[in-house]
This record gives C-alpha cells, structure tokens and sequence, in this order.
C-alpha cells in the first residue's frame, strides 16, 4: 500500500488537501517564519501553521481510520477529494 497524505489536521479539524489548499492561499495557514522551500505532494509548503501556532499535521493513508474521516470544511470524504 502507497502512503498518501489524505488530508492535513488544523484548527480541531481534518481538511482535505483542496480545502488546505485554499486556507492557505488565503492566510488561514501560513509558513511558521523559518526560511523553507520543500512541498509536499500536493503543493503545501511543509512548515505551515493554524493561527494559533499549532503546525498542519498530515493525515496518512495508513493512518488507522483514515479513510472514514470527512473534511471539516467541505465534509467530503477525505479520499473522495483527492
């Protein structure tokens, strides 16, 4: 089995990578200050954080339950939005 990131947990929720996607584009998340140029899979830089502070953690595909868990935003099922 592949190891995906199937969503990012932030903000008390689980996101699916689209919904992630906007909520940085429009500074819901933003980069921690260190200088860093890596992305992961689906483009996010890999030092982004909620407004409190807390960093995204990335939700794996063989994270245990994974696949029954539903964006906090768009309520998609996370594997249906990739």
């Amino acid at each position: 089995m592949t190891m995906r990131i199937l969503g990012y947990s932030y903000e008390a929720t689980i996101v699916c990578p689209a919904c992630a996607l906007a909520d940085a584009e429009e500074g819901r998340i933003i980069p921690d200050g260190r200088i860093r140029f890596e992305h992961d899979e689906h483009g996010l830089l890999d030092n982004l954080e909620d407004h409190h502070g807390n960093p995204l953690r990335p939700v794996f595909s063989t994270d245990e339950g994974a696949h029954d868990e539903f964006c906090g935003s768009c309520l998609e099922r996370l594997e249906w939005c990739l």
